[in-house]
């Protein structure tokens, strides 16, 4: 059964060094809320309110989720999920923006060939994590830079796709 607790020190540091490799903080993950685990099964991570937190201790029921899914912890290694991207992307330089093409192919679960980037960070090595993301910043998905494309680890097609 899923309890919903604040993050333990533990997995708050797994958090941490997570989105240190976007060069961003808990801080700008958190906003004004707080981070909160699914311990007794699979350990996700939800921002949500302190008002959310105290309703759901005082009301002993054990919900599904408990705010924003913002990514997991699995194998002691935070691995940011989409929407945690979109909330960390005005605070990190870990974009790489591509064309309308490739925003398409993104889209379809294909890798990020290096001829359709517009933008790539000059401190962006292969085996480095990043956002991939529109003209208009808007977060696509989340890729590994590799020597010859950005390999697409998930994307916000994957919603769609998922019915297939």
């Amino acid at each position: 059964m899923l309890e919903f607790k604040v993050l333990s020190e533990e997995d708050t540091a797994c958090v941490r060094e997570g989105l240190g490799e976007f060069g961003v903080g808990l801080e700008e993950l958190a906003g004004d809320g707080v981070l909160v685990g699914s311990y007794g099964g699979r350990l996700e991570v939800f921002r949500t309110g302190r008002r959310t937190l105290e309703v759901m201790e005082r009301a002993g029921r054990r919900p599904y989720c408990a705010g924003l899914y913002v990514g997991e912890i699995r194998g002691g290694r935070f691995l940011l999920g989409l929407e945690g991207a979109a909330i960390i992307a005005p605070h990190t330089d870990r974009k790489v923006v591509v064309n309308r093409k490739a925003e398409q192919l993104v889209l379809y679960g294909r890798d990020v060939l290096h001829k359709s980037v517009l933008h790539l960070p000059k401190n962006l090595k292969p085996g480095h994590r990043c956002l991939i993301v529109d003209e208009e910043d808007e977060v696509l998905g989340l890729g590994r830079m590799e020597k010859d494309c950005i390999r697409n680890i998930m994307d916000r097609g994957w919603y769609l796709r998922k019915g297939e």
